[in-house]
């Protein structure tokens, strides 16, 4: 596979996860009133910084990943899109976890 098409895949499992773990989590708080458990999270849905940061943060990985993997690393050298995956992945599972707990209630 070519480099770029393996970047696209894992940037887009990245976005995947971000905006599956947003949407979620605020449907379980906007229409089943839950509370978010983790404090940095529900620091920033308070003060309405939530969206924006994550935004920012979005952006800025790609950016900085896609910077160090084209620019510093050989194009044979895949390992820095690891950590996109890897964050994806977890996004996307707290995504699915949020589903679960949805379904519960």
């Amino acid at each position: 596979m070519r480099l770029c098409s393996i970047k696209n895949i894992v940037f887009s499992i990245y976005a995947a996860g971000v905006f599956l773990d947003h949407l979620t989590t605020n449907i379980g708080m906007n229409v089943f009133g839950l509370r978010e458990s983790n404090i940095f999270t529900r620091f920033l849905i308070e003060n309405g910084l939530w969206l924006y940061v994550d935004i920012l943060l979005f952006i800025s990985f790609v950016l900085i990943i896609s910077l160090f993997n084209d620019e510093v690393t050989d194009k044979i050298n895949r390992v820095v899109l690891v950590f996109p995956f890897i964050s994806g992945f977890i996004r996307a599972m707290a995504g699915m976890w949020n589903i679960v707990i949805l379904l519960h209630l």
